[in-house]
């Protein structure tokens, strides 16, 4: 948690007036005014302060430029080093890791962020590992008193994590990389698509965990770096081995990967990607940048033609987690997990939610469940889930349909919805993905495997004359899978929440199977809320469909104070959006305003909390 206090009144505490907020507007350079006045109080004179001091990357020799040094010592470095944002601005979690970085490229102890209103202070322990936030700026005697006895951070590893930092991570940045390394891997390899995710997220899982390990003190320098494989092609190693025998190391850790599984590309290209990721930090404690990275790797190189399935884009997974409001202790599934952008969303959210630990949140993982019926699809799933939450037990290989090839848990929560999940977050296959429709022989048969478990499910199939099965969407029958799944409430308004992904031709089509789809709805649920996205919202993925977000909570039926009693449809929550992060009906990703999805839910959560007061009087 990021850690901040009023500008003024450390001022105020010094003894210091400071001018009006007015010489602070403009570019972020003018609010250096407000905090020169608290640097003289210190001691500080104006030959100790130093702008644009600039850093180099030591491989590479890219630039990095700081906004102030404050006294220099050694020559070359700067005991202060301080980030100027523009008066007001929000300071976030990766500001206070690109300020760590510059101290890092400086030497610097401590490090100063402000946006002329908020100060946050920083001083640096195990070199650019680690930092403490502190509520006072050294004065000058302190800082020269400190100095003697500092170690500023020098080594090669030291330097390259600092330079990382100092460059943090953009979306501009990471569509670079993930695009170069896609045209890379597929110039070298020619391999198809998902192929191509999987062999590059080998390398990119063993690229992240080497970083996190040297942040975290369990090995003393980056084995993954530009002068780490340029020192093997001088010593005449081979480069495969060397990483596929880290990759093996990790794996031990991870149990992902198949026993003596490698990375499946040239040398050259794995020599191109390292040497590419290297000026970029691809771990955070945060866990915001990595996940970030990772997902839009893999929506800004692929589409859904190549891929045949596609994923959920990031801002409607984070509208819809939102919407839901995951807590701690709830079971969470996706039963067409793709990557698991839910799940990992869906962890993030608690985590923020109950200011959780990374530790606190590898227990939380263990209630997150996912399947996917491609092999690769749920490898990069389980790598991406426990990268962000240290645990992917949950996360198979299955058919969320065929009880016969679906998790024990899965069968049984549709057995026994007593037991049934708390969220189900899910974009079901439809477009790309989904193919044709099933013939109305493979229907029946999975009818048959069903009712063998005790099960009467698909029952949407049966619109034929006389209740006969016919051919049916495989989104339809997912639809029912996952609302047999959710948690059969004990009361009222305790029911397991749906939130899914759906075409409007199933909530408006009057042929086949659709009606008994919103049958089914109405007879065993309370709509929530009906969010209508933009037609086009999944082209980049290979689907044109108009598609809608549906909210559902499973309704209570049964016995309640002395009486029968059956949930009855409330008012819906209803709402068209367009500006969802992303132009919408383009073939390839980008980017545009997502403020519709954050409007959506501040809406949301105001309707929600007035319609329980009014419920509560």
């Amino acid at each position: 948690m990021v850690r901040t206090r009023d500008l003024r009144d450390l001022a105020e505490e010094l003894g210091v007036e400071l001018p009006p907020a007015e010489v602070a507007y403009g570019h972020e350079d003018n609010v250096a005014n407000l905090l020169y006045p608290i640097l003289e109080a210190l001691g500080y004179e104006w030959t100790d302060i130093v702008k644009k001091p600039r850093f180099t990357h030591p491989i590479i020799g890219q630039p990095r430029e700081a906004d102030l040094g404050i006294l220099r010592y050694n020559s070359k470095f700067y005991g202060i080093i301080v980030e100027l944002k523009t008066y007001g601005e929000r300071l976030t979690e990766d500001i206070i890791e690109k300020l760590a970085g510059y101290c890092g490229l400086a030497g610097a102890l401590y490090g100063i962020w402000t946006n002329g209103q908020l100060i946050s202070i920083i001083k640096l322990h195990r070199g650019i590992v680690k930092w403490d936030y502190v509520t006072n700026i050294p004065d000058k005697n302190k800082l020269v008193s400190e100095l003697q006895t500092y170690t500023p951070p020098t080594t090669v590893s030291e330097q390259i994590l600092a330079f990382r930092l100092a460059t943090g991570l953009t979306e501009e940045q990471i569509e670079d990389f993930a695009e170069f390394c896609h045209n890379l891997i597929r110039s070298r390899r020619g391999l198809a698509v998902p192929d191509r995710i999987y062999e590059f997220s080998k390398l990119l899982v063993a690229r992240i965990i080497d970083e996190r390990r040297f942040r975290e003190g369990e090995q003393d320098k980056l084995l993954l770096t530009t002068e780490s494989i340029r020192d093997l092609r001088r010593r005449r190693v081979n480069i495969n081995t060397y990483v596929n025998e880290l990759l093996g190391e990790i794996n031990k850790q991870l149990r992902i990967f198949s026993p003596g599984e490698g990375i499946d590309l040239p040398e050259d290209v794995i020599e191109s990607i390292i040497e590419r990721l290297d000026e970029y930090p691809l771990w955070s404690e945060s866990l915001d940048v990595l996940g970030h990275v990772y997902e839009r790797f893999l929506m800004h190189t692929m589409t859904g033609s190549e891929l045949g399935q596609y994923f959920t884009p990031r801002t409607i997974v984070e509208l819809m987690v939102e919407m839901v409001d995951p807590s701690i202790n709830q079971r969470i599934v996706d039963p067409a997990a793709g990557t698991g952008g839910f799940l990992i969303y869906s962890l993030k959210y608690i985590q923020r939610k109950h200011n959780l630990g990374n530790d606190q949140v590898s227990e939380v993982a263990k209630n997150i469940y996912g399947i996917d019926v491609f092999e690769t699809v749920v490898k990069l799933s389980k790598i991406n889930v426990w990268l962000n939450g240290n645990s992917h037990e949950n996360i198979v290989k299955g058919d969320s349909l065929d009880p016969e090839n679906s998790p024990s848990w899965w069968v049984e929560a549709i057995k026994n919805p007593e037991n049934g999940f708390d969220i189900i977050l899910t974009n079901p296959p439809f477009g790309a993905r989904e193919g044709t429709r099933y013939r109305a022989d493979v229907v029946e048969n999975l009818c048959r495997r069903w009712e063998d478990e005790g099960v009467n499910m698909f029952e949407v199939a049966r619109y034929r004359r006389g209740g006969a099965i016919g051919d049916v969407q495989p989104r339809s029958l997912f639809i029912e899978a996952c609302i047999k799944a959710l948690k059969k409430p004990e009361k009222p308004k305790e029911g397991g929440i749906l939130a899914i992904v759906m075409d409007n031709g199933t909530l408006s089509n009057i042929q086949k199977e659709e009606p008994l789809v919103r049958r089914l709805i109405r007879r065993e649920c309370v709509i929530e809320a009906v969010i209508g996205l933009p037609k086009g919202t999944f082209k980049p993925y290979g689907s044109n469909v108009i598609p809608s977000i549906l909210l559902l909570r499973r309704k209570f039926k049964g016995k309640w104070r002395g009486e029968y009693f059956e949930e009855q449809q409330e008012p819906i929550f209803r709402v068209e959006i367009y500006k969802i992060g992303f132009v919408p009906a383009m073939t390839r990703y980008r980017i545009d305003s997502d403020r519709d999805i954050h409007t959506v839910v501040e809406y949301w959560r105001k309707w929600r909390s007035r319609r329980d007061a009014f419920e509560t009087t």
